[in-house]
């Protein structure tokens, strides 16, 4: 018997590509393309959700490595964020 594939929010779709650099220039420029100014306002509080989701989930395998109660699965040295890392 064939697995059924769990369904995706276009939501979390949307934000595991706004984590990379690239497509969120993409994305960005695509909103800017219409003529209706609130189209890219959208478009740039999905940039910060996205963003702010995957700052959150560093922030957490950041804590949890620390106090060793599970070991991440997320590589912090691979995934980086649009914007700079913290300063330490």
């Amino acid at each position: 018997m064939a697995k059924k594939r769990e369904m995706r929010s276009f939501e979390e779709y949307l934000d595991e590509r706004l984590i990379d650099k690239e497509k969120v220039l993409e994305y960005l420029e695509a909103a800017c393309m219409g003529e209706n100014p609130k189209v890219f306002i959208l478009a740039l509080e999905d940039v910060l959700r996205a963003q702010k989701k995957y700052r959150e989930t560093i922030d957490h395998t950041e804590l949890t490595q620390e106090d060793g109660s599970m070991s991440p699965s997320i590589d912090n040295q691979s995934l980086q964020p649009f914007y700079a890392s913290k300063e330490k």
